[in-house]
């Protein structure tokens, strides 16, 4: 008695379940995954245990067991799909996405980090995260990641803080930095997400610059202004002061006069002397 695989599976795998079926000749035990057929003519993803009873020699009969796994597969090929969405993302995406382990070493660089940081990615690959960083800001860095991976915080958002960068010439550029980490099959996974923002920091600095220039040459002009104020009110006070001077002396000659006894119209015509003199005095002439 002799059962072959045939009657389960689809024509695409008859060449591949042939030689299984030789392998019962042997320890009388064959497994076989793909696609199996159902009674109604339906198919599905399955794994199909049949094993022989019996002895080689005498075999009493075989038995199957078979697993449905149509939904395994689906699972399997959702998650494919998943991984290479994912993996499209990040090779296209314009920021660096750097991954490391617990201990900083990096696991997985995209081309946007080798791009701004000016490393290939095989260089990169096993180096400690420290390689990106300024010298002067590497041991805090290691301090701040290791509190970061020993916290229950899943992610920190861009823009929570700015990092100094270095590159592979020795270029120090500014960063935006958001961080985060998972658990991929039992092992912890931090992946930075960095944003070159050095042109963006140097127009800051130059709009500050251009600020603090505009405050002092506002001040200096509110200085002149106060100068040039006190200087006309100055001017004016002397002006004002020889006016009535004049003024004074004409109206010191008309009482004279009047004392004298001359006639009233000689003290109107000292009178107007005295007003032309202050006119004369006024309009500068």
């Amino acid at each position: 008695m002799f059962v072959t695989l045939n009657l389960f599976c689809l024509a695409v795998d008859v060449a591949r379940v042939f030689h299984l079926d030789l392998d019962l000749l042997g320890d009388g035990r064959v497994e076989f995954e793909g696609w199996c057929r159902r009674r109604d003519g339906s198919h599905f993803w399955g794994n199909a245990l049949l094993y022989r009873i019996g002895s080689s020699a005498a075999p009493s009969g075989y038995a199957q067991v078979t697993r449905d796994l149509s939904q395994r597969r689906e699972a399997e090929k959702a998650r494919r799909e998943s991984e290479a969405m994912l993996a499209a993302v990040i090779q296209s995406a314009s920021d660096a996405v750097i991954s490391t382990d617990v201990q900083g070493r990096i696991e997985l660089v995209n081309p946007a980090a080798e791009r701004i940081f000016g490393h290939r990615a095989d260089a990169l690959l096993g180096q400690p995260l420290d390689i990106l960083l300024p010298p002067a800001q590497r041991t805090r860095h290691g301090a701040a990641l290791a509190s970061f991976a020993a916290s229950r915080v899943t992610r920190r958002s861009m823009g929570a803080g700015r990092v100094q960068g270095l590159r592979a010439d020795g270029v120090l550029i500014e960063l935006e930095a958001s961080i985060s980490q998972v658990h991929v099959n039992e092992r912890q996974v931090l992946t930075a997400i960095l944003r070159d923002v050095t042109e963006r920091v140097r127009q800051e600095h130059a709009l500050m610059q251009y600020q603090i220039e505009l405050t002092e040459l506002t001040q200096r002009l509110m200085a002149q202004e106060k100068a040039t104020s006190r200087l006309l009110a100055q001017a004016l006070h002397d002006r004002l002061g020889q006016t009535l001077a004049a003024l004074r002396l004409g109206l010191d000659d008309l009482r004279r006069k009047r004392a004298m006894a001359m006639p009233v119209r000689s003290g109107h015509a000292a009178t107007g002397d005295g007003v032309r003199h202050g006119r004369s005095a006024l309009s500068g002439t």
